[in-house]
């Protein structure tokens, strides 16, 4: 009877080791925020913030699981940009920033800047993504990135809007741009 009850008893152990060994913790991908540089209560003059206008200072935060994993200040004009946070099969984590130089109606550019996230954010790449090819046309890329077939990033431009002048219009229509392949 004893033996009987030690088999149950050991059935049940293996049992809760063998679902506390094979049910891995989900690992989420680190998240992305903009928040400005510039607290509420801070005058717009003088302007130490290193942009032409104190509310273009903004600054990328990489958080995992509400832990700041990294940090990166840059401008942005009117105060606007957007960001996001892919890996690739490989588990490599990228950040995308996405945001605005100049002032003015037509007279800006977006752009479009990878960093790889190993304990800094590093710099891989970027892009314009939109800029005025006429006075009031401009040329605008939509884009996808995920991870590439053959490892790495892959980032893919789709030209979108109006096109203005020739002169200031990519020739190819869609672009694949890849960061790390093969790796």
């Amino acid at each position: 009877m004893a033996t009987k009850i030690l088999r149950i008893c050991a059935v049940i152990v293996m049992s809760w080791a063998t679902l506390a060994g094979t049910t891995p913790a989900a690992h989420a991908v680190p998240k992305a925020e903009i928040v400005s540089r510039v607290s509420p209560n801070q005058s717009a003059a003088p302007n130490f913030t290193g942009c032409d206008f104190t509310g273009d200072a903004m600054r990328l935060v990489i958080t995992d699981g509400g832990k700041e994993l990294a940090r990166e200040d840059f401008c942005s004009s009117y105060g606007r940009a957007k960001a996001s946070v892919v890996a690739d099969q490989h588990g490599r984590t990228y950040a995308l920033l996405e945001y605005t130089e100049g002032r003015a109606p037509n007279a800006t550019t977006t752009y479009l800047a990878v960093f790889r996230l190993t304990a800094e954010l590093l710099p891989e790449l970027r892009i314009p993504l939109s800029w005025g090819t006429g006075p009031t046309q401009r040329f605008t890329y939509a884009y996808d990135a995920g991870s590439d077939p053959s490892g790495g990033l892959q980032i893919t431009l789709r030209g979108t809007g109006e096109a203005g002048s020739e002169c200031c219009v990519p020739p190819e229509k869609v672009e694949t741009i890849r960061i790390d392949a093969g790796e």
